[in-house]
């Protein structure tokens, strides 16, 4: 006869293994946030290219160039704007810019024959005149030291390529209704803050476990030599991680992440549901053609976890076991709102909010990640299936 004491035990143990996964990236985060930096400026610059790949970005590309203007580096920097077939006046908008710009900028259309955000990349990595690469996107507004900052941690660490942090912003919700009670902008700040201190965490063990091409400075050289985005560029996706990838495989190369507050760029959260999903499908596809990845346990332990609440649950619903059905549910939730409380502190997003969004992605992940393997999905009006 089945013991439902022994469920009641199992649902013990992964709940300590759930608080244990929280515990290990969220307190070594919080002593690494608690520490004051100073700001030092870089050594000369031997010069910085900042590589802007953009398509339709004439809606929201304005806040990244108002933010260009006050970019502070002891060296020069190029901007090259490369242009994805863009079908709005994107370009014209930059043009404007351009002319009032202190910066040398060059705008670059993607050959007729090639699309996507590699095909833009590669344009603008193969066209810059500077030894040194920084990537950012044309929805992100850049920290005015940003550059200057990871530049400094390149020197200094003697790296080859430098993850930085990505800082959402909430967008207005309809109806007067708050944001940080939206649980589409709520479940945003949850992962990105989550995503950002396993980053930092993974990198203090050489293992640098997230990537962002919104805020990515490698040397020229370096990523030419790894053969560029030669192998994925069939993949929608991934110029991030892909390129991470090649980094860590190549033993001559170093990476590090950049833990400095200046070291970040700002985007605003998604606000339309529909695109989230494309761009969350999007994410999790190119996790699953990753090669290698360190990290890659605590991901399987991770979703053992959902799995387990799913079979507890049935287990306890059929043998009426509801004290075990309780523990698992409101264990998780009070793990999850603890972890968030103290993650989430500046950004403070609505505690209920929290606990309906965690009880949520219960369901979201495993349908999510399903969606990934079987459906296409849409990025900047283009379909793709990986």
């Amino acid at each position: 006869m089945f013991r439902w004491d022994l469920l009641l035990i199992f649902t013990s143990i992964i709940l300590l293994g759930y608080t244990y996964w929280w515990c290990s990236f969220l307190f070594p985060y919080l002593r690494r946030q608690s520490q004051k930096q100073e700001f030092l400026p870089s050594e000369m610059s031997p010069g910085v290219s900042v590589i802007i790949p953009f398509r339709n970005e004439a809606h929201r590309i304005k806040p990244l160039l108002d933010s260009i203007q006050p970019l502070s580096l002891t060296g020069p920097i190029e901007l090259l704007f490369c242009d994805d077939h863009s079908e709005d006046h994107s370009a014209e908008l930059i043009r404007t810019f351009q002319a009032t710009c202190q910066f040398q900028s060059r705008l670059l259309p993607v050959a007729p024959g090639k699309k996507g955000k590699k095909a833009a990349l590669q344009l603008g990595i193969e066209s810059a005149k500077y030894p040194i690469i920084f990537t950012t996107d044309a929805d992100c507004q850049l920290h005015p030291l940003c550059i200057e900052t990871m530049l400094k941690q390149m020197q200094l660490q003697q790296a080859n390529l430098v993850l930085g942090d990505v800082s959402y912003r909430w967008v207005p919700a309809a109806g007067n209704k708050s944001s940080r009670s939206n649980p589409l902008q709520v479940y945003q700040c949850v992962e990105n803050a989550v995503l950002s201190a396993i980053g930092w965490v993974e990198s203090q063990n050489h293992n640098a476990a997230v990537a962002n091409g919104a805020n990515l400075m490698f040397a020229k050289s370096d990523f030419l030599s790894l053969g560029g985005y030669q192998g994925n560029e069939h993949i929608g996706s991934g110029d991030d991680v892909f390129t991470l990838e090649k980094f860590l495989l190549s033993p001559q190369h170093k990476v590090i992440h950049a833990a400095h507050p200046n070291a970040v760029v700002y985007t605003p959260y998604e606000s339309d549901f529909t695109a989230f999903f494309h761009q969350r499908m999007r994410w999790m596809k190119k996790t699953f053609l990753q090669k290698t990845q360190k990290t890659a346990l605590k991901q399987v332990l991770v979703g053992l976890f959902m799995v387990s609440l799913w079979v507890i649950s049935g287990f306890s619903v059929y043998r009426g076991t509801y004290e075990t059905l309780a523990l698992v549910w409101l264990g998780k939730l009070l793990v999850d709102s603890a972890g968030v409380r103290m993650l989430c502190r500046k950004e403070n997003p609505n505690p209920l909010t929290v606990v309906w969004v965690s009880a949520l992605q219960v369901f979201w992940l495993p349908c999510l990640a399903i969606a990934a393997l079987l459906l296409p999905y849409r990025w900047k009006a283009r379909p793709y299936r990986v």
